[in-house]
């Protein structure tokens, strides 16, 4: 508990001024969103590197430390959940600064064949690339479901006053015309 007193106290402050100043429902409506975006995003960069035999030390959505109970290490990876839920990001070896690890960490060797700086150019622009192409790929498939299930709508006609239209009802020169028998 005392590992993660700064993280639940800051979790509490968040939450204490979401239900304060904000509305909650559209609020988690907002971070279930952007959480999602985010997620396809990242989702993007990490098949694309563990397709190119790239070893990803975390996956994470949001940043800073770990929500408590949110963190799970399978396989060589770590899989998380940040305390600030406004990003992401996908570790891999060898992808820093270029400065070798104090700690002698041998994850982070020049002579890993697994790591992201060893990889040829193509295999690198892909990694880099696929988080902005899953982004691509989600819009369009939202843009086929928002035209798949559209709004059904009246086709526009020009010059005609429908009956119970704005025009109609403002006493307009159409309502005129067939309260007098000429429409």
């Amino acid at each position: 508990v005392r590992q993660n007193a700064v993280s639940f106290l800051v979790t509490a402050a968040v939450i204490a001024v979401v239900f304060w100043k904000l509305d909650p429902v559209d609020t988690l409506k907002v971070v279930i969103g952007l959480g999602f975006i985010i997620f396809i995003h990242e989702l993007g960069h990490f098949l694309a590197a563990k397709s190119c035999d790239v070893h990803v030390k975390t996956f994470s959505i949001g940043f800073g430390p770990a929500v408590p109970f949110c963190s799970y290490k399978w396989g060589e990876t770590t899989y998380m959940l940040g305390v600030i839920p406004l990003g992401g990001y996908v570790s891999m070896v060898g992808e820093g600064t270029g400065e070798s690890t104090p700690d002698g960490d041998p994850d982070d060797d020049d002579n890993d064949p697994r790591s992201f700086k060893n990889k040829p150019v193509g295999q690198r622009m892909l990694i880099i690339s696929a988080g902005v192409i899953m982004n691509f790929i989600l819009g369009m498939a939202c843009f086929v479901a928002a035209y798949l299930h559209g709004v059904a709508e009246i086709p526009a006609s020009a010059g005609v006053v429908g009956r119970g239209g704005g025009g109609w009802r403002g006493g307009g020169a159409a309502q005129q015309a067939h309260l007098s028998g000429w429409g």
